[in-house]
């Protein structure tokens, strides 16, 4: 699969599938709780007509290759490394954004 035909794949149906449900839609487009972070508030925008997403805490959106991306990011440590020195080319103590 081509990142063009990912980015086919709708949104919403993505965000279904991972147990993710709008706090609120409007029409043609749904307010979540953001997935990349902690959020008490529905700040997480999904517009179901041109497929894309935008975080209204971070200022960040993008395609549905975005997102995944950014999840991936969001819920798999970086480098779970528990040595006396750290790999070259990474900070001491770094944790993933949440």
């Amino acid at each position: 699969m081509t990142y063009k035909e990912a980015n086919n794949i709708s949104i919403k149906d993505y965000l279904n599938s991972l147990g993710i449900q709008p706090v609120t839609e409007k029409g043609s487009y749904g307010m979540y709780r953001s997935p990349l972070r902690e959020d008490n508030t529905p700040s997480f925008k999904v517009d179901y007509n041109a497929n894309l997403w935008c975080d209204y805490g971070t200022g960040e959106g993008g395609t549905l290759t975005v997102l995944s991306a950014d999840w991936s990011r969001a819920t798999l440590p970086l480098f779970p490394f528990t040595g006396k020195t750290c790999p070259k080319g990474t900070r001491k103590g770094r944790q993933p954004a949440r």
